[in-house]
């Protein structure tokens, strides 16, 4: 008997896990009641991913003994990974309440209510384990993370350093500093932590990637795109690294090798719309061209940005359906008559279409290089040095807020900014601004007696066909990158849109030719020379505003 145990444990060392559980269930006929075979039993059916046979066993110990913290620790990892959440977070207090100092039931159990975005439960999780555990630079570096996800950035950074004081080599530490810092717009002494960590950790990819990603957001593109190419050496499957690097080679209008990167997105963690399954095979250039199913992702701005693209596939495929987003379909329908829309949210009867393909995955096919683009945007329709003459006032549409849930403070603008063009006694200017700005608004009007136009019957938020209805009437759009810039440029309204200087100003704004953007013709661009001042391009706005319409 003790041979085959030492066989079984060998060959489990050697990870033969099938030929070592067959030999401990063998032992387990003749010794059912082994805990310590049993567990060999369930360490082999987890490496085998039989978490459910893995869960027998570990039932079968706890009808031995029920006072194991090992034991439930494992059912909860069992649980986890079966995606029984609540069974896995009641098994792993179970652990810890017979083990006081289970650092790993408590590591464990932090990230399973992280994942759940029970981030204040996590944190009280692991203030416990900071009284009871001897790993606290570990629990420090975890509680960085969760303060970080909360946008505390000064506990984030608190714990950060905690760590580092009792563990010097924590690399993680100075990542999560640097990731603090980056939305703090401290974007140097990012970079200095994440050299730091470099030191600690030279063959780490994501401390390339996040090194790339502050490069680029100083500009430096050739520093970005060194880092990102070393983050992909060291991990060929990197999928965030080649998705942000895909986005250096799109702005410089490197569309091959940008497309093919961007394909990259559904593997990084970024929040994309979720990604629709079908049972028909997404298609590609080796397929036919019948009937294809084009469905939208990521936020409206993209959907509305490769919508351009559309009209393309009529040319080609025998037949298009496009799913969008719901608030999206009346205005498709108006504008691709030819092609039938539906809210995303419709199921379908697959035999209506031979393929599908995400919106986005169009361009690689139709947009390979400047001269792919739609004609009309090459030869720049809309000269904006034309002057314009006009008696009466001028009507214009306004939009100074972004809801990106992180870039969106830094692509907003205040309307006291904005005062010196509000101030122009020609313009009348209309809020079409999708979030509720009333106070500021009334706060505005009360400080300086200007008034910004509400129209209250129109719901700026989902009425997006009535919207761009207003917009047409409209002389012009002032705004900043948000679903309004990509609104109005879609339909050919003069847009100017404000810019910051680098982070928050995406690659499709800079897809110029002869100073044209080859998405939106219609677009003027007024950016910062420095990263968050907005005085200089409001400025520009202003004289260029005075110019272009002959203003008093």
């Amino acid at each position: 008997m003790e041979n085959s145990k030492k066989q079984a444990i060998d060959l489990f060392n050697n990870k033969n896990y099938k030929k070592s559980l067959s030999i401990f269930l063998s032992i387990l006929k003749k010794e059912p009641k082994s805990i310590d075979i049993l567990m060999f039993a369930t360490y082999n059916c987890m490496q085998l991913q039989n978490y459910k046979e893995a869960l027998v066993y570990l039932e079968k110990i706890i009808q031995i003994n029920k006072k194991l913290p090992h034991v439930y620790y494992n059912i909860a990892v069992c649980f986890g990974i079966l995606g029984e959440t609540q069974e896995a977070i009641k098994n792993f207090k179970k652990a810890i309440s017979l083990k006081k100092d289970y650092f790993e039931s408590y590591v464990q159990l932090g990230q399973l209510l992280k994942k759940q975005n029970l981030f204040n439960d996590a944190i009280s999780i692991y203030k416990t384990a900071l009284q009871k555990v001897i790993q606290k630079d570990y629990i420090n570096v975890n509680m960085s993370e969760l303060y970080y996800l909360k946008k505390n950035y000064q506990q984030s950074k608190k714990y950060a350093e905690d760590a580092l004081k009792l563990n010097p080599k924590l690399y993680f530490a100075h990542i999560n500093i640097a990731n603090c810092l980056i939305d703090e717009g401290e974007i140097g002494s990012a970079i200095i932590e994440l050299e730091k960590a470099k030191i600690i950790n030279s063959v780490y990819p994501m401390i390339f990637n996040n090194l790339g990603f502050c490069h680029k957001i100083l500009g430096n593109d050739e520093e970005a795109i060194t880092s990102y190419k070393k983050a992909i050496k060291l991990n060929p499957n990197l999928h965030d690294a080649y998705f942000n690097l895909s986005h250096i080679q799109l702005s410089n209008n490197n569309f091959i090798d940008g497309w093919k990167n961007y394909e990259y997105r559904w593997g990084t963690q970024k929040k994309f719309t979720k990604r629709l399954i079908f049972n028909k095979p997404q298609w590609n250039t080796n397929m036919g061209f019948e009937r294809i199913l084009i469905w939208g992702e990521q936020g409206i701005g993209e959907q509305l940005l490769f919508s351009s693209i559309l009209q393309d596939t009529l040319t080609h495929f025998k037949k298009v359906i496009v799913f969008v987003e719901d608030k999206l379909v009346e205005l498709f329908q108006k504008k691709f008559s030819e092609i039938q829309i539906y809210p995303i949210s419709k199921k379908i009867d697959e035999s209506e279409f031979d393929y599908h393909l995400p919106i986005c995955s169009l361009a690689k096919v139709f947009r390979k290089d400047i001269f792919s683009f739609p004609s009309k945007n090459l030869d720049d329709p809309i000269n904006m040095n034309n002057k314009i003459i006009t008696k009466r006032k001028l009507k214009c549409a306004i939009s100074w807020k972004s809801t990106h849930q992180n870039l969106g403070n830094i692509k907003s603008i205040g309307l006291e900014d904005l005062k010196d063009i509000l101030f122009i006694d020609d313009i009348d200017f209309f809020d079409i601004q999708y979030t509720n700005e009333d106070k500021e608004i009334k706060n505005f009007k009360k400080k300086y007696g200007v008034s910004i136009h509400q129209n209250e019957n129109l719901d700026t938020f989902n009425d997006l066909l009535g919207l761009s209805d207003f917009i047409n009437e409209c002389d012009f759009v002032i705004t900043v990158s948000n679903t309004n810039a990509h609104l109005s440029a879609s339909m050919g309204k003069p847009t100017f849109l404000l810019l910051p200087k680098t982070r928050g100003k995406f690659w499709y704004w800079e897809n110029d030719l002869n100073g044209k953007n080859l998405w939106y013709p219609s677009i003027v661009k007024f950016k910062q020379s420095d990263q968050g001042d907005w005085s200089k391009p409001i400025g520009s706005l202003k004289n260029f505003l005075f110019q272009r319409y002959y203003l008093n």
